[in-house]
């Protein structure tokens, strides 16, 4: 599986720019809070939320740093197989599968759809045969004579004398049969 390289640097500065926004709010935030006493705990909140958001663009904007590392890694491990990736990053294989989704959701890996490790569906075991039609055998009623007919392995009452009838009764083997 051959994965072809795609430019990061309008991502990186995409996130540079994401990273500055986000610290910059975050300090008005803080600035904010500092000097009106009535709105102090949330505009901190909203100040973390800020740095938060900012923490992020970094982290992705480092990521893309190690995008080439990975790349190569991805194409001598020959696809998405992050046991021999993170071999050859010498990497924690937890982390390089982290990293590796990460980098799929950003866009930068999109020829990866499948992680053997964790998305391959557990093999389901084939469903039973379905049961084998009942076979419907004809019987004589031992009391009464009448001919009648019973489903194989159930019993139905006679519908002229009501006794009930099994399989035992067929026609021709019952010992009250004549001939």
């Amino acid at each position: 599986m051959t994965f072809l390289p795609v430019s990061t640097a309008s991502l990186r500065r995409r996130y540079r720019r994401k990273m500055i926004a986000y610290g910059l709010l975050g300090a008005f935030f803080v600035y904010v809070s500092t000097t009106a006493r009535d709105v102090a705990s949330s505009s901190l909140l909203v100040a973390a939320l800020f740095f938060w958001r900012g923490a992020v663009a970094f982290r992705r904007k480092r990521l893309l740093g190690q995008y080439p590392a990975y790349l190569r890694a991805l194409q001598q491990a020959g696809g998405p197989d992050s046991a021999r990736v993170a071999a050859l990053l010498s990497r924690p294989e937890r982390e390089v599968r982290r990293r590796l989704k990460d980098m799929k959701k950003m866009g930068v890996l999109p020829d990866v759809t499948a992680w053997p490790q964790e998305e391959a569906p557990a093999p389901k075991a084939p469903p039973p045969p379905p049961p084998a039609p009942a076979r419907r055998i004809a019987v004589k009623c031992p009391d009464c004579g009448a001919p009648d007919s019973v489903l194989e392995g159930s019993h139905v009452p006679c519908r002229y004398c009501g006794s009930m009838l099994t399989q035992q009764f067929t026609r021709g083997q019952h010992p009250a049969d004549p001939a």
